[in-house]
């Protein structure tokens, strides 16, 4: 008998500036940052979804074009997979950023990668320190 395990695909936005990278802070009590993105829809490619995802919270418009491909990572929790895969932007961004999804996000910084790293989950984490490595090789 075949198992069937759940499989999440999100795609992750890491635009940088200088030595800051976009965080959104999660509403909460404790503080947790986390990059732009969300969950793919079947009929999108990840970088429809990161497009789409990026509008929704915190109404900054990007093209697909713009996008390059990081990396990805696969993380599994509790019998669900899930697939992130992490894009940068080509060009910097145009637009101001703000917070559109209150109930989940309280505020949009531009943070030292090094100190927003310390408040994220693992996988964002592990991109961005990649990120910056690559940059020095």
């Amino acid at each position: 008998m075949k198992i069937l395990r759940k499989k999440i695909l999100k795609s992750r936005l890491l635009a940088t500036r200088e030595n800051k990278i976009l965080v959104l802070q999660k509403v909460g009590d404790k503080i947790k940052y986390t990059l732009p993105g969300g969950i793919k829809k079947k009929t999108e490619s990840s970088k429809k979804a990161l497009v789409r995802e990026v509008e929704e919270e915190i109404g900054v418009k990007i093209a697909r074009i713009d996008l390059k491909y990081i990396s990805s990572g696969v993380f599994v929790k509790e019998g669900i997979t899930t697939i992130k895969s992490y894009y940068s932007l080509k060009k910097p961004i145009q637009d101001t950023p703000v917070v559109l999804e209150l109930d989940k996000f309280s505020a949009v910084l531009w943070l030292s990668w090094k100190k927003a790293i310390k408040k994220m989950d693992l996988s964002d984490k592990l991109a961005i320190k990649q990120y910056y490595k690559n940059l020095k090789d």
